[in-house]
């Protein structure tokens, strides 16, 4: 049986709450006659939440006449932050990886060289001897009898092209009325991540730069993913960066 007027409400109410940062999606399901209802009826809020989608179909699958089923959903954020600050909850995720980068870029390249008797040719690339000079081997292999350091000239990093370099992107999300929060101190560099991140410590130096944000909408305000990428040993160069913030 068909409800008695258009834009009557249909039984059930449907939505979810992202507990991390706060955004909450809200399904609304009405009865409308016509499909030009289907693009106009509805009520901008619901409970304080924006209108931000709709969707329809036939009401009866086997009838167009019967008309059409439309589901209203509403976003934004909810009244969460944490105990402390009264900051907006926001959620941290971690990319890690390990990539592989040209022994050249090592930042002990030169420590290396020496000790492993390494050439750098024309074209800046290193060639390492497939047996280590005699005088290299016996600062190598102190306190070895003479058979063993014949044994062990051979050299570990002959062959050797690359290095695997530990790398990470954190990403932080989280809901704001104004979509510039996400988009201040971009290029800038973080000795530490910001906001509620949990605390990382590196002894090489390392450091964290800000890249462009990811917003989108949620009703009447913005779902932003903020990315913050690891720096190599040493931290990321001064200034080098700073050409992203214009």
């Amino acid at each position: 049986m068909n409800p008695i007027y258009s834009g009557n409400r249909l039984p059930g109410l449907s939505g979810e709450r992202n507990e991390q940062t706060g955004e909450v999606t809200i399904t609304v399901t009405h009865w409308v006659a016509t499909f030009p209802e289907c693009l106009t009826f509805g009520d901008p809020t619901f409970s304080g939440f924006a209108l931000d989608e709709r969707r329809f179909d036939n009401y009866d699958a086997e009838n167009d006449e019967a008309g059409y089923r439309l589901e209203l959903v509403y976003r934004g954020a909810g009244d969460i932050t944490d105990n402390e600050g009264g900051e907006p909850a926001e959620q941290w995720t971690f990319d890690t990886s390990f990539k592989e980068e040209p022994i050249e870029t090592h930042p002990r390249f030169k420590i290396l060289k020496t000790l492993y008797g390494g050439t750098v040719g024309e074209d800046g690339k290193v060639t390492w001897p497939e047996n280590l000079p005699e005088n290299l081997a016996s600062e190598l292999n102190v306190g070895l009898s003479k058979q063993e350091k014949a044994r062990d000239r051979k050299n570990p990093l002959f062959g050797l092209r690359s290095y695997l370099v530990f790398g990470a992107i954190a990403r932080r999300t989280y809901v704001s009325d104004v979509i510039g929060t996400g988009f201040a101190g971009i290029g800038s560099v973080f000795e530490e991540l910001p906001g509620q991140a949990p605390e990382i410590q590196f002894d090489d130096g390392r450091n964290w730069l800000k890249m462009a944000p990811k917003p989108q909408s949620a009703g009447d305000q913005w779902r932003i993913v903020e990315e913050y990428i690891l720096s190599p040993e040493g931290g990321w160069p001064p200034t080098v960066h700073e050409f992203i913030r214009t």
